[in-house]
This record gives C-alpha cells, structure tokens and sequence, in this order.
C-alpha cells in the first residue's frame, strides 16, 4: 500500500511558491533595470490590514508600483481542473458565517486603500488547467467578463453578489491576470536550471 502523506500537498505549494520566485529573480537578473525588489509572503507597506490575499511574491519596480502573484499549486493538475465554484465557493467560518471567495479576496486586495494606481501586475498563477466553461473566457490572461454577462448570467450574478460594486468589476478583470495551466514543478525547476547554465 502506498502511503500519502498528508503535508506533501502543503509542501508541494511551498516548493511551487519558491520555484516561481526563482524563475521570476532570474528574470529580474537578465534584466536589472526592472525592478527595486522582491519579497515573499508580504503586503505592501501601503496597506495596515492583514487581510490581503496577493501576497505571495510581490515586486516593486523602478516606478515604485508594485507586480502581485498569488501562486496556487494542484497536486493533480490533469486532474483536478479549476472550476467557476473554485473561484466563487465561500466557506464558512466558525461561526458558520461565509467567507471570502477566491474572486472577492482578490478584488479587495485590489482595490485595497492606498494602493490606488500602485499596481501595475496582478495575477493569479497556478499549474492547474481550467475547466472548458472557463477556458473559452479567458483571452490574453484575462477572463472576458463581458462574455461572462452575456452568456454565463447566472456565474455573472454570483460574481455580482460579491463583489457588488459593478463600476469596478470590469476594471478588476480587465486588469487582473489569470496565468492558468503553467508549468509543473518538475518541468519548472528543469528550465530554471537550464537558463542558469545558459
């Protein structure tokens, strides 16, 4: 019998973390001039509260605005496909009270008080496929919430009821990238070694 172990996807999502970090230091050194720094698991100084949820790697670059990765790993990428649910489930607190969704966490952090035309990238960057229902929006990493409105009503309603604020729901998603399908950890750390020798 093979035996799981149950922290290997938690370590998995670390290792993926660290690898895109490196892959994108690597880029920073093939061209210096783009960016002050880089940091993990942080939030822009701008920002008091602790709820943001783009904190995986952040960078600032020369213009002092600020390039946001939110990186998320599946085990079983082929598998395990990215659904509208997965990006609008609420859980429930303790309380039994619903949580943020994935989209409302990134959109509050987006929009976040004092960040007002500081960011200049954001993204979500995962190895997991999308479902075809959510393939077919997105175009040039972005999802086509236009598209959604008028042929996916009832996902537009959800995302409606979240996020309420209609005015900015075009700006988000005309802005925030969704990188879906990437590289796996294997193949990743493959290239980054390569270029290194290169």
């Amino acid at each position: 019998m093979t035996r799981k172990n149950p922290t290997s996807p938690i370590r998995a999502g670390f290792d993926y973390q660290d690898m895109w970090g490196l892959h994108l230091c690597l880029e920073w050194l093939k061209k210096p001039h783009l960016y002050k720094w880089m940091k993990f698991e942080t939030i822009p100084e701008e920002v008091e509260e602790r709820d943001f949820y783009l904190d995986d790697v952040l960078l600032q670059d020369q213009n002092s605005r600020y390039h946001l990765y939110q990186i998320k790993h599946t085990q079983n990428p082929t598998d395990e496909k990215w659904e509208w649910d997965d990006f609008l489930k609420q859980d429930k607190d303790s309380k039994g009270r619903p949580k943020n969704s994935l989209f409302e966490k990134w959109f509050l952090s987006y929009f976040k008080e004092g960040l007002e035309g500081k960011i200049e990238y954001a993204a979500f960057l995962a190895n997991g496929y999308p479902a075809d229902d959510i393939k077919k929006y997105i175009v040039d990493n972005k999802i086509e919430i236009c598209r959604i409105k008028d042929e996916l009503l009832d996902v537009y309603i959800k995302i409606k009821a979240q996020i309420l604020d209609e005015s900015k729901i075009s700006h988000f998603f005309s802005n925030f990238n969704f990188i879906i399908g990437q590289q796996d950890i294997d193949e990743l750390e493959k290239n980054i070694r390569e270029s290194f020798n290169t």
